[in-house]
């Protein structure tokens, strides 16, 4: 028993805590009910002369108990969470057919979870709600649809399982900075445009790709109007440089590449795109969350709308 390592007196201080960070320290075994918990079981704390401490669960069993199933020790000890496996679960097969969900309360009763427990696990999981886990699963599957398979614009928006076209042409815009139509026709040109989302703080971006004023694989260049962004990349392993022409409400994407690219370059470029830009970023989301801490909401008053730039280099 885990006395010989912590003193009982001090294992039932840590176990009347109910503290989280305590858990895997010892285990607890409460002879009346012939159970064995995790200290920071929410159980009714029993009367400390019938409790006893084990180091594992094997001497606990060996002992004559058996796990609790309100705080499932094993699971811990397993490092086995059965609500984020469930959670994970119910967001490949958002993914893989978000159409068949047609909102939160068909997601809650495929994970056969109530709402307020399905949007603690999305929000701890995937930070976001469990309705824009769903919005942001259509609007990729919409992307394969127009993209691959060459679907129709109103096709796409059903396959994808939306229910009106306004909303459908909304969330897309707003995910990829261009409309379904045009991310159709992705590849048969040379350059295309994305939308800048609102408030959109350039000077973060410009900043971010010209912090080396003498590195060769990015450039950032001022123009008479706006300024220009370039990246040298590799795009389908041909060599290539991405430019980035930022004006007052939308950047100019244009790509130039030794030889001819294969079509799924480009919407490898339009992702890498959306990712600088921070498109399926929320930050007001976030500073109404900041908000609630004075020394964060500090840091993020004199930078509202701040998207973090997500760029990898070629190397």
């Amino acid at each position: 028993m885990v006395e010989q390592v912590l003193e009982r007196e001090e294992c039932l201080r840590r176990f009347q805590a109910r503290n989280h960070a305590h858990d895997g320290e010892f285990l607890v075994g409460v002879l009346t009910t012939g159970i064995y918990c995790l200290p920071s079981c929410s159980a009714r704390r029993p009367r400390p002369e019938n409790v006893r401490f084990f180091a594992d669960e094997h001497a606990a069993r060996t002992a004559g108990l058996r796990a609790c199933k309100r705080c499932r020790p094993d699971d811990f000890y397993r490092r086995f969470d059965p609500d984020r496996e469930r959670a994970r679960a119910l967001a490949e097969a958002v993914r893989s057919h978000p159409a068949r969900f047609t909102d939160t309360s068909a997601l809650a009763r495929s994970a056969e979870l109530g709402a307020t427990k399905l949007n603690a696990l999305f929000r701890r999981h995937y930070h976001l709600t469990p309705a824009d886990f769903l919005v942001r699963a259509r609007v990729r599957r919409a992307e394969d649809l127009l993209f691959d398979e060459r679907a129709s614009v109103l096709d796409a928006a059903a396959g994808a399982g939306f229910e009106s076209a306004s909303a459908f042409h909304q969330n897309f815009r707003a995910l990829t900075g261009m409309t379904p139509a045009a991310f159709r026709e992705l590849g048969k040109g040379r350059e295309f445009r994305v939308a800048q989302p609102a408030g959109f703080r350039a000077e973060e971006l410009l900043g971010y790709f010209g912090r080396d004023e003498e590195g060769r694989t990015e450039r950032v260049e001022k123009l008479a109007i706006g300024s220009r962004i370039t990246q040298a990349t590799l795009l389908e392993g041909v060599p290539a440089r991405i430019e980035l022409e930022l004006g007052a409400g939308d950047v100019r994407v244009r790509v130039h590449a030794e030889r001819a690219l294969p079509r799924a370059a480009w919407r490898a470029v339009h992702r890498r795109v959306a990712r600088w830009l921070g498109l399926d970023s929320d930050p007001q989301a976030f500073e109404r969350r900041a908000r609630r801490s004075r020394d964060i909401a500090r840091l993020v008053k004199a930078r509202p709308g701040l998207r973090i730039p997500r760029a990898g280099s070629i190397f």
